[in-house]
């Protein structure tokens, strides 16, 4: 997936300019969930979890609301939420 590659590309050179912003770590986990680096989202989650974002939002509230919109978009499936091992409260 070319785009993925992209995004996870643009996410690490954010995170090298600016490497305290949250969002970017967010994105970033999002970028490996949908790339089939699980264990690489799942640190990222299990080190954030318990962070708030700048929206005042918690990390689990944001993942999440990206989760709903991912799903009213068709992603991720069923199959996808097995696998991942993710802690239920992200679903």
């Amino acid at each position: 997936f070319p785009s993925h590659d992209m995004a996870e590309e643009t996410y690490n050179k954010g995170l090298k300019l600016n490497p305290t912003e949250i969002h970017f770590h967010l994105n970033l986990a999002h970028v490996h969930l949908f790339t089939d680096k699980i264990s690489e989202a799942k640190t990222i989650h299990k080190k954030y979890a318990n962070e708030s974002l700048s929206n005042s939002k918690t990390w689990i509230a944001q993942t999440k609301s990206d989760f709903t919109t991912f799903e009213k978009h068709g992603l991720p499936t069923d199959d996808f939420k097995k696998n991942s091992n993710l802690p239920k409260c992200l679903w």
